[in-house]
C-alpha cells in the first residue's frame, strides 16, 4: 500500500510539472510577438532622407504599450555595434525602467504599427538625415529596439534589430533587416 501511494505521488508530481510546462508554453505561444520592422527609406527633400519603420504584431494577442528607439550608425569594424553605439544601454533602460515615452496603446494581432524614424528618442527631434552624411559613412546601419508589454505578464519584451543600408542607382535601400536577441 505504501509503494502504491508513493507511485501515485510521483505520478501526480510529474503530471503537475507537465501541466506547468504546458501552461508556460501556451502563454508563450499566445502572447504578442513583434519581429524586425520593415524599413522604408523616404527622400523628403532634395538631399534629405528619413526612414519609416513598420512593426507587425505576429502574435496571438494584443501588445500593450510600446517604446521604440533607433539610430543611424557607421559599422566601421565587425565589432559589436550595440556596445559601441550606446543603443544597448538605451534598450535595456527602456525595458527595465519607467519610460516616459512608453506609448500606452495596443496593436492587435496581425496589425502593423507605423513609426517614423524622426520620432526615435535618439534622433532628438531631427526630422531627417542628410543623404551626403549617409554616403560618407562606412557601412551605414540602422540599429534599434522595440519594447512592448503583453496581457499575460508584467515583463517588457523586446526585439532588437539591425539593418544595413546600401546604395543602388543613387538611392538608399534597406536590403534586409534582422533581429538580435528577440524575446
Amino acid at each position: 500500500m505504501v509503494a502504491f501511494t508513493a507511485i501515485l505521488a510521483v505520478i501526480s508530481a510529474l503530471q503537475y510539472c507537465n501541466y506547468r510546462s504546458q501552461l508556460t508554453t501556451t502563454r508563450i505561444v499566445q502572447r504578442a510577438w513583434v519581429g524586425a520592422p520593415r524599413i522604408e527609406p523616404r527622400e523628403i527633400e532634395s538631399g534629405k532622407i528619413t526612414f519609416d519603420f513598420f512593426f507587425k504584431n505576429v502574435g496571438q494577442t494584443p501588445l500593450t504599450g510600446l517604446y521604440v528607439d533607433a539610430a543611424l550608425v557607421a559599422k566601421e569594424k565587425e565589432a559589436d555595434v550595440w556596445g559601441s553605439t550606446g543603443m544597448e544601454g538605451k534598450c535595456v533602460k527602456g525595458r527595465d525602467e519607467s519610460v516616459t515615452d512608453f506609448r500606452q496603446f495596443s496593436i492587435t494581432p496581425g496589425d502593423v504599427f507605423h513609426f517614423p524614424f524622426s520620432s526615435a528618442p535618439s534622433m532628438n527631434g531631427k526630422p531627417y538625415t542628410e543623404i551626403a552624411a549617409v554616403k560618407n559613412m562606412v557601412k551605414p546601419h540602422i540599429v534599434g529596439c522595440i519594447i512592448y508589454g503583453t496581457q499575460f505578464d508584467s515583463t517588457r519584451h523586446q526585439t532588437k534589430f539591425m539593418a544595413p543600408l546600401e546604395w543602388r542607382d543613387d538611392s538608399v535601400v534597406v536590403p534586409y533587416v534582422f533581429t538580435v536577441e528577440p524575446n
